[in-house]
């Protein structure tokens, strides 16, 4: 089961001598410490939604699902992976391969919704306006999680399961199983991706520019409400092509691995190289969304300032400071 093991998933293989079992300072401490922000980040997130009536929208729903998706990574991915790391043993390393491949399809399709949620917004409000809806959303979200379960666990009928298939015919399906994802839950999502942000940039560029063009022929603008949500949408297409960015570069090298059969290539990388590029990678994805998008948005910014603002005060400092005014208004001349 070992050496099938090392053939199907990406567990935590020994690829020099440099490697020794148990837990390493060098390369453990680091997921320790992401684990932390991980669970720090996306806790914030989550609670500012949950504290703050006004971010409870449906774009903001599907957010807060991407987070608990991302804090899952922080409260089971690593820990599982750092199991892994340390014993060696196939099933916490199976484990940690599966949860791991659930992570990365959840968070594709998650980022997905978003996108076309946008689109929808912006390009073609009347046409999709079912997608808008908080049911319709709903549905695309309660899809998005039991897909990436399935998928990431239908890997187990060949590897787990007793048969009689050699170790070239599993090897053979796995194969064609990671090309299946790398396909249906990274090209097709990509390409649909790139195609609404493209159009969504091009839709607010030329409004812009009409604006632009009408201002200068009245010298007034009468518009000023609808100019706002446009640059407020603007400003929220940005943050999700940053997150898309964010998924390219963490993720990518993650099924690169999945299609390496020949481990030639990879012995010849030192160890640190090999850890950094292809796990420590997709484990910062999940500490640098939450990141994003109560940075790059400004109700999640409102929200926080306003959040921390509150947790500044204490009732003794409010009392202090209602008295320090009452008496200073008690001096004033009427």
């Amino acid at each position: 089961m070992d050496e099938d093991f090392e053939f199907y998933e990406d567990g935590n293989e020994t690829l020099d001598e440099e490697f020794v079992y148990g837990f390493s300072a060098r390369y453990d401490v680091y997921p320790l410490v992401l684990a932390v922000l991980i669970i720090v980040a996306n806790g914030t997130a989550l609670a500012l939604v949950l504290r703050k009536k006004k971010l409870q929208t449906v774009t903001n729903g599907v957010l807060a699902s991407l987070a608990t998706s991302d804090l899952l990574a922080g409260l089971l991915g690593i820990p599982l992976y750092l199991v892994c790391n340390v014993t060696y043993h196939t099933p916490w390393c199976l484990s940690s391969a599966v949860f791991w491949r659930f992570v990365s399809i959840s968070t594709v399709l998650h980022l997905t919704i978003l996108t076309v949620h946008l689109f929808a917004t912006v390009c073609h409000l009347t046409r999709f306006e079912f997608v808008l809806r908080r049911n319709a959303t709903t549905c695309l979200v309660c899809t998005a999680w039991l897909c990436a379960a399935f998928v990431s666990l239908v890997q187990l009928s060949w590897i787990i399961v007793e048969d009689d298939k050699s170790d070239e015919e599993r090897l053979r399906l796995h194969f064609i199983y990671s090309i299946t994802v790398l396909v249906l839950f990274l090209g097709v999502p990509l390409a649909t991706m790139v195609y609404c942000q493209l159009r969504i940039f091009a839709f607010i560029c030329v409004y812009k520019r009409e604006r632009k063009a009408r201002v200068s022929e009245k010298g007034n603008s009468s518009d000023h409400q609808p100019y706002a949500k446009v640059t407020s949408t603007w400003k929220t297409a940005v943050v999700f092509a940053g997150l898309l960015a964010v998924f390219l570069i963490c993720w990518a090298p993650y099924f690169i691995l999945e299609l390496v059969v020949d481990d030639a290539g990879m012995e010849s990388l030192p160890l640190w190289a090999v850890y950094m590029l292809f796990y420590f990678t997709r484990f910062a994805a999940s500490a640098v969304n939450p990141v994003l998008i109560v940075v790059g948005k400004s109700d999640f910014r409102a929200a926080l300032r306003e959040w921390l603002h509150c947790c500044g005060i204490t009732k003794d400092d409010e009392a202090a400071h209602g008295t320090m005014h009452s008496l200073v208004q008690s001096q004033r001349p009427a």
